[in-house]
């Protein structure tokens, strides 16, 4: 008993293409290509860094600004509810003295 076993060029061709040993990169191309990587990290950090301390000294200089600006204000005591009819009504017959 014989069994008879054919495969096609492209079949054969896919076969011999996995058994290959991968080619590498040159190593100093390789190389290379890492270190610009880690260059283009450390530039993102950097920018990161320099907007990080920009925004916390703006937050600061902001706060200290509104600070010195609210300083000279004198808060007005809030009346009651009657002391506000009365000065109304004090007002009006004020009004109504120099009319």
């Amino acid at each position: 008993m014989t069994q008879v076993l054919s495969v096609s060029a492209t079949t054969a061709g896919y076969i011999t293409d996995t058994l290959r040993p991968v080619q590498k990169g040159s190593r100093p191309n390789y190389v290379e290509q890492i270190n610009k990587q880690i260059e283009a990290k450390k530039d993102i950090a950097k920018a990161e860094g320099i907007t990080r301390s920009a925004i916390a000294t703006l937050k600061d200089t902001t706060a200290i600004g509104l600070h010195f600006m609210r300083a000279g204000e004198q808060k007005m005591p809030r009346a009651s509810l009657e002391e506000t009819k009365k000065a109304y009504r004090e007002s009006e017959d004020l009004a109504e003295e120099q009319a």
